[in-house]
Order: structure tokens, then sequence, then C-alpha cells
């Protein structure tokens, strides 16, 4: 891989940005290191996830067209997960969630699978996720 090419999948990587959502939208809007925020107002006084840390969440997984590919309630309820254990998108904006948030992620395909076809994911598919977290397990 050419230092132009390696540069390219590091900046796409800082790409994936999440909108965090409360009931009246969001409230405020910001930038971070990953890409375009949107941080929903009154979660302040709870904790947030390490990327070492395992977390529960509730969570449902759409292609850009807006067909759904997973949801937690597929599987029973909440999903329990190490966070680092997952594609790099949800390991950088789970982290900027906060215990009872809601966040809706927008994976561009370099923060997710990539050129890899997963299941019913197509490759280089961007994805969304609407994610509540429910708790930092350890």
């Amino acid at each position: 891989m050419s230092c132009t090419t390696h540069l390219e999948a590091r900046f796409e990587i800082y790409r994936c940005y999440c909108s965090f959502l409360d009931g009246n939208g969001c409230r405020f809007h910001g930038e971070a290191a990953f890409g375009r925020r949107c941080r929903a107002s009154g979660a302040g006084h709870r904790r947030q996830p390490a990327a070492t840390d395992v977390v529960k969440v509730n969570y449902r997984g759409t292609l850009a067209n807006g067909t759904e590919f997973d949801a937690s309630a597929k599987h029973g309820g909440p999903a329990t997960f190490p966070l680092n254990r997952v594609i790099p998108c949800w390991t950088q904006g789970v982290q900027t969630m906060k215990v009872g948030g809601k966040a809706k992620l927008t994976c561009p395909a370099a923060t997710a699978y990539g050129s890899r076809a997963v299941g019913t994911i197509p490759p280089n598919s961007d994805l969304t996720f609407e994610v509540e977290l429910i708790d930092i397990v350890k």
C-alpha cells in the first residue's frame, strides 16, 4: 500500500459521524475528531464507555437504501459485547455516548466492513445504526 493510499484510508476512518438524538432531535451541533457530531442535551450526568469496556446496547442496522440487515430485537433483546471487538465506527461513536443515550451512527464503508461482504451487507456499503447505550457492563 502506498503512503498516499494509506493516508486516504486513515482519513476515511475518521469520516464516521454520529448524531445524538433525544425526543426533540438534535440540540447541539459540533465537530468530533472522526467527523461531524450532533449531541443531545440532558445526559451529562451519565458515564461514557472506553474502547476496552463491555457495553450493553439496543441497536438497529440499515443499509443506505433503508433495508434493515440486523437488530438486537431480532436476537431477543439487548446485545452485550466488548466495544473494541466491533467495527471502528461503533468503537469510535459509542465512546462518545453516555449511558441512557441514543444515537444514530452513520458509518462510511471504510469504518464498517470495507470491501468485504458480510452476511446480507454488500461490499463497500455505508451503514446506519440506531443505538441505545443501556449500560457499561465492565
